[in-house]
């Protein structure tokens, strides 16, 4: 019967066999060690380190999967999180509680952003009715004018309606 010495992984700092680590599978947990060829992924929340092949996951991949924002800069970022941290409850929370703040706030400048184009979009439709109601005052005080004057009837004519569309617009602002 052999005795089984047993060691922390120096990357994922989980309890292994030396037969275990020292393979050229490396450690049972991360799959890394002294023979193994390639170097791992650091972990963002609690920097241990796995290999490439293990259950990694993106700590924003709510923004994607739940809003639909891929294109928000902390879901295309890639926060690591190892398997290892992906099983603390409090720590996965946190990091959902995070992404749903990050999509109001994405959620509300988009609305706010929408909110003044329209605001500007009234503002100028406001403008250019404003523009037309003077033309047309413009217009019938001009018609009216020619029609009630003494003097003979002057040909309506772009010079002389101009004339009185300026005096009609200076009266109205």
């Amino acid at each position: 019967m052999s005795c089984r010495h047993t060691i922390e992984c120096e990357h994922c700092w989980n309890e292994t066999t030396v037969e275990q680590y020292e393979s050229e599978h490396g450690c049972e947990h991360c799959e890394l060690g002294p023979n193994v060829e390639q170097s791992g992924i650091q972990c963002d929340c609690c920097e241990r380190s796995f290999s490439h092949d293990c259950n990694w996951d993106n700590a924003y991949s709510k923004l994607i999967w739940k809003y639909g924002l891929e294109d928000h800069p902390a879901a295309a970022e890639w926060t690591m999180i190892c398997p290892h941290c992906q099983e603390d409850d409090d720590l996965v929370e946190m990091y959902d509680q995070e992404a749903d703040d990050m999509a109001m706030d994405y959620y509300r400048e988009q609305q706010e952003n929408l909110k003044k184009t329209m605001l500007n979009s009234l503002k100028t439709a406001a403008n250019e009715y404003i523009i037309r109601q003077k033309n047309r005052c413009a217009m019938r005080t001009f018609l009216i004018g020619s029609r009630v004057s003494n003097n003979e009837m002057e040909p309506i004519s772009r010079q002389s309606f101009l004339h009185a569309q300026q005096y009609i617009a200076a009266l109205l602002a």
